[in-house]
Formats: structure tokens, sequence, C-alpha cells
């Protein structure tokens, strides 16, 4: 079964291509190489659920998220929670390049 939604979750990702139209004229095809598509059922999921869902593993500070976007605070009482707050902001980054 798992094989089956792997295959199925590949080619629903992959060998996507989009193209602008700005008044009449149209770009060339480019390949589409990120993201989920817009405007369907499952693109929320997988870009919510999978996709950013360990964002939130080994941060201290308080972290929300959201549909498509993620808010990262914490009550600054002294430097160390400062501190940690920039080490946790360094690891989103380092999350990001990952």
């Amino acid at each position: 079964m798992w094989y089956l939604a792997k295959n199925w979750l590949h080619s629903f990702l992959s060998d996507r291509y989009q193209r602008v139209v700005v008044n009449g004229v149209q770009s060339s095809w480019f390949p589409v190489l990120s993201g989920v598509p817009q405007g369907t059922v499952l693109g929320p999921l997988l870009f919510f659920l999978i996709y950013i869902n360990d964002i939130v593993l080994g941060t201290d500070s308080e972290i929300r998220l959201f549909a498509d976007d993620c808010i990262l605070y914490t009550q600054i009482r002294n430097s160390c929670y400062s501190e940690s707050l920039q080490s946790d902001i360094n690891k989103l980054h380092e999350w990001s390049h990952k």
C-alpha cells in the first residue's frame, strides 16, 4: 500500500510546468522544481502536515504553525531568553536550507 501511495505522490509532484501570461502574451513553459500545486485538496495536506511539520522539533521557543506560515516567539525575561530565541531562529534557518 505504501508503495502505491509513494508512486502516486511522486507523479502528483513531478513533471509539472508553468508559464506566465500578461496582457495575452505568453512566456515559454518552465519546469516547476518545488512546492505543491495550489488549488488542490491535497496541496495543503502535503505542505502543512508533511513538509513543515518537523519544523517544531528541537525548538525551545513557542512556535505556531499556520497553513503557509509559522511564528516563533517567547517572552524575553533576561539575556538567556534572547539567546535561546536567537538559537531557535538559527535552527529554523538551518532547517530551511535542509
